[in-house]
């Protein structure tokens, strides 16, 4: 038999475990871009957030406000970016699971120096919505603490919208993203 991995960082991990090299392939998720079904949604939340931002060009936070996903690394990070470039904000679509504590989080986001830079979404959005964000984001942030998957959906999603990831390795989601991004260490 074979065995078909997800990333090139899997496909070694298998071989060193005794899997023969020949019969292991990477194959990285993905699939064409084509036009996304929104069930008639209006893209009501990107519109309003979209108001907020006057334009400005915005780096993209997709997923749950946790601590494995770096969330407090990715304000620190934009608190020096946003000293160096004005124009720059940052969007966070905070997916709404359930047992999510937020409320430190909260405080940190409008306590920082840019507080008015940074949108939050506290719930999760439609389709239309989720589309709308990626198409129009400069980047996708991803700064992984702990990958709770392979290749998170995030990831995935933000390949299928042409959008660069900038995320932190090692790891196979680092491995992936650097096709089409840039892997950081945790914490740079």
């Amino acid at each position: 038999g074979s065995l078909i991995t997800a990333s090139e960082f899997s496909r070694s991990a298998a071989c060193r475990a005794g899997w023969p090299a020949g019969y292991v392939l990477a194959v990285p998720p993905g699939r064409p871009v084509q036009p996304v079904s929104t069930n008639g949604d209006a893209a009501a939340v990107f519109e309003a957030v979209q108001r907020r931002l006057a334009g400005r060009p915005f780096y993209l936070f997709l997923g749950p406000p946790t601590g494995i996903r770096g969330t407090r690394q990715l304000l620190q990070a934009f608190a020096r970016l946003a000293g160096q470039r004005p124009e720059v904000c940052l969007v966070c679509l905070f997916r709404s699971d359930p047992g999510t504590a937020s409320a430190g989080l909260r405080r940190q986001i409008g306590s920082g120096p840019y507080a008015e830079r940074v949108v939050c979404v506290w719930e999760s959005v439609e389709n239309a919505d989720l589309h709308a964000f990626l198409e129009s984001c400069h980047a996708v942030v991803l700064p992984f603490l702990l990958v709770p998957s392979e290749i998170p959906l995030a990831v995935i999603e933000a390949a299928g919208h042409h959008k660069p990831v900038i995320t932190t390795g090692p790891g196979g989601t680092a491995d992936f993203v650097r096709e089409f991004g840039l892997a950081v260490p945790a914490g740079h």
